[in-house]
Order: structure tokens, then C-alpha cells, then sequence
């Protein structure tokens, strides 16, 4: 990938260390199991990238995206270039955010995005119907959680 997309990540991680106090490592799977979903959840906080993501068992994922953060980390890339994020919005949404919430909410949006008019019906958002479909994908965690998620992400207006 070009030199000023893996710059503009490592821009994006540098303020997810700032802001999150994510010090990314890429020797563990957690952390890069939370860069997917930081990445993808950013892109509604403008964060503009043509990563393109598809729903895997942990949630939204790009292949792409893991090619460059590791990238990034061996070619031990520096970035001053500035990135349009709302990155206050993205960190008070995902601070402190396990990785049971983090892949209910991307896998969350992941569905919204991809089938708008699904769940937007006559001026009327269907939202048990986006709770029931994520519920579906994330059989293994608590659908207490997922509607936590779900009013977590409606109160940041994120379903628009």
C-alpha cells in the first residue's frame, strides 16, 4: 500500500496512544484485535480510509489493514501529516471499552451501514431488528451488553 496511507495509520494510532492511552503492540492479538475495530469505528468519526472490511467471527475485518499496522510497526514509519477524526467523540465512545463491546460495535454498524433501508422502514428505525441481527453474529456475547452497545452508539448519533 502507498507510503501516505500507512502514514495517515500511524497518525491514527499515535492519537489512539494519546487520547485512549492505547499503546499499540503488535505482538498482541488483543490489541490488534482492537485496532480492526478502533480503525473501523473511526471511519463515523471521520476518519477517512479506504480500508474495506468483511464480517468474520470477531466482528468487521480487513486483511489490508493488518498488512499495514504490521508495516507500520517493522518499518518503524513516523507520521507528522494531520487526520480529520473527531478523535475526542471517537475516545469518549470507546475509552476503556473491552473487546466484547468493541466487536458489538462494529459489528453493529457494520450491519447498519450495509442495510440502511433494512432497519429504516417508513421514518420509523427498527432497532430491535438491529439488536436481534447482532445478537445473531455475536451468539457468544450477552444480549444485555449488545442493547448497552446499541444505546452506547445511538446516544453518540452514529444511526443516521
Amino acid at each position: 500500500m502507498s507510503q501516505k496511507k500507512k502514514k495517515r495509520l500511524k497518525k491514527f494510532i499515535d492519537l489512539l496512544n494519546e487520547y485512549l492511552d492505547f499503546n499499540f503492540n503488535i505482538d498482541n492479538f488483543n490489541h490488534r484485535l482492537k485496532l480492526q475495530k478502533y480503525v473501523f469505528i473511526g471511519k463515523f468519526f471521520g476518519f477517512k480510509h479506504s480500508y474495506v472490511y468483511n464480517l468474520y467471527i470477531r466482528g468487521p475485518y480487513s486483511s489490508e489493514l493488518a498488512n499495514d499496522y504490521y508495516d507500520v510497526c517493522y518499518d518503524k514509519i513516523n507520521s507528522n501529516d494531520q487526520i480529520e477524526v473527531n478523535i475526542v467523540s471517537l475516545a469518549a465512545l470507546v475509552k476503556n471499552k473491552d473487546i466484547d463491546w468493541l466487536e458489538s460495535a462494529s459489528t453493529m454498524l457494520s450491519l447498519y451501514n450495509s442495510h440502511k433501508e433494512l432497519y429504516n422502514k417508513k421514518n420509523n428505525f427498527d432497532h430491535e431488528r438491529l439488536i436481534t441481527g447482532t445478537s445473531q453474529i455475536k451468539q457468544k456475547i450477552d444480549i444485555t451488553l449488545i442493547k448497552t452497545v446499541f444505546s452506547d452508539l445511538k446516544d453518540h448519533n452514529l444511526f443516521n
